[in-house]
């Protein structure tokens, strides 16, 4: 069913609904990743752009948990919801729907209550990472334009990151980039708490195994391996003159505040 012919509440079945937003459109943020094709990508219908830390969650074989944490982009859309089809399945938090004919699974929240499952999608949702460039050109297809926003009243209110938040985006940004780019001759740095020898470096690249989490250096009395955990990535980009990407925060329909206070 066509979101915008659902009204308020689109009924799956006896025990699952979706609560729908008011207004004719949804924003959706689409991420892409650092170091991907489509972290570049622009188009005149992209409402907004912001840097971020996308976490996820994995489950260990014996039940445990971990967190990894990848540097990307937050791409913003205005999709009228006559361009979206709300699928007739349970997703339970995770909404399912196609835009311009491609799925896409809104993360909201959701829970129990009157007999069943309820899921609530704000007027901003995002539809999770790793999208090509091909599906963010059909979003921005059916998208409106800034223009169009700021002609029906449609703005939004991006908040820009704490320094803290910009400090681990920049870290993790020239890990990307470093890890790519590195190559015999160049040199790294060691974090503070890793040494060889008593010095952190530099040491001069010799090679660079494949597949492996490592470089061999040069160092006295003999070369050593250089774990990727024991690299100050944003020292050793500085040393080799490679510049990291820094935050983007871009908004075209409306203002960037200030962060607010923790």
């Amino acid at each position: 069913m066509r979101m915008d012919l659902a009204g308020e509440r689109f009924q799956v079945a006896e025990d699952y609904q979706v609560e729908l937003p008011p207004g004719n459109h949804l924003t959706v943020i689409a991420g892409a990743y650092l170091g991907e094709p489509a972290y570049d990508f622009d188009h005149p219908n992209v409402a907004a752009k912001k840097s971020a830390v996308f976490e996820f969650k994995h489950y260990r074989s014996g039940g445990s948990k971990f967190w990894t944490a990848k540097a990307g982009i937050g791409l913003y859309f205005v999709i009228p919801k006559a361009q979206i089809e709300l699928l007739p399945e349970k997703g339970y938090s995770y909404v399912p729907v196609l835009i311009h004919g491609r799925r896409c699974v809104l993360n909201v929240s959701g829970g129990t209550g009157n007999g069943g499952w309820t899921d609530y999608v704000r007027p901003v949702a995002h539809i999770g990472c790793g999208w090509t460039i091909a599906a963010l050109k059909a979003l921005a297809a059916v998208a409106l334009s800034p223009q169009e926003c700021i002609a029906q009243g449609i703005t939004l209110d991006l908040e820009g990151l704490e320094d803290y938040q910009s400090q681990r985006l920049i870290e993790i940004s020239a890990a990307v980039t470093m890890q790519t780019s590195l190559k015999p001759g160049n040199q790294v740095v060691l974090k503070d708490g890793w040494s060889h020898n008593g010095s952190q470096g530099p040491f001069v690249i010799q090679s660079r195994p494949r597949r492996k989490r490592h470089f061999v250096c040069k160092a006295y009395p003999m070369g050593v391996r250089v774990q990727y955990a024991a690299i100050d990535w944003i020292k050793t980009a500085e040393i080799n003159g490679v510049a990291v990407p820094g935050p983007v925060l871009l908004n075209r329909i409306g203002s960037v505040l200030e962060p607010t206070a923790a």
